[in-house]
This record gives structure tokens, C-alpha cells and sequence, in this order.
């Protein structure tokens, strides 16, 4: 398996760095190609997450889409105040 990075030898952020980047990572339990989240992604699109092709119980990252996060705390703050 020579040039074949697993996944577990990043941190998650730089897995789905290394995966938006163009880079390929392989499942650390059963060696398969990490398909992304979503399947059909390209470059430049939001990727969601990375994940084992087999069983996401070997591998697994769903990445957190900041605008999204952003908009959700601001509905959240809103509410709070309303309360």
C-alpha cells in the first residue's frame, strides 16, 4: 500500500482539506477509497464530508458548513431573546 494515506494519520480538518485539495485518503480499517459527501462532489463545491465506501462505522467526517452555522446560532439568538 505504498503512497496510499489512510485517514486516520490527519486530523479531520486536514482530511477534508487534503480531500478539497484533490487529494485521495483511504478507510483505515478496510483500506477502500473515501468517497465523498456528496458522492457526485467536484472541486470548488461544498464538500459535506468524507466517508468509508464499505461502513461508515470504519470511517466517517461530516464537515460543518459555516454559513449554515452561522444562520442557525443568529435564528437561535433570536429566539433566546424572545423568550
Amino acid at each position: 500500500m505504498m503512497n496510499q494515506m489512510l485517514a486516520d494519520q490527519l486530523s479531520s480538518a486536514d482530511a477534508l482539506k487534503h480531500t478539497r485539495e484533490g487529494g485521495e485518503l483511504f478507510c483505515p480499517v478496510c483500506r477502500a477509497k473515501l468517497r465523498t459527501i456528496p458522492e457526485n462532489w467536484k472541486r470548488g463545491a461544498v464538500l459535506r464530508g468524507i466517508e468509508c465506501p464499505v461502513s461508515q462505522k470504519h470511517f466517517f467526517i461530516l464537515g460543518e458548513d459555516a454559513g449554515a452555522m452561522k444562520e442557525m446560532r443568529a435564528r437561535m439568538r433570536e429566539r433566546a431573546g424572545k423568550a
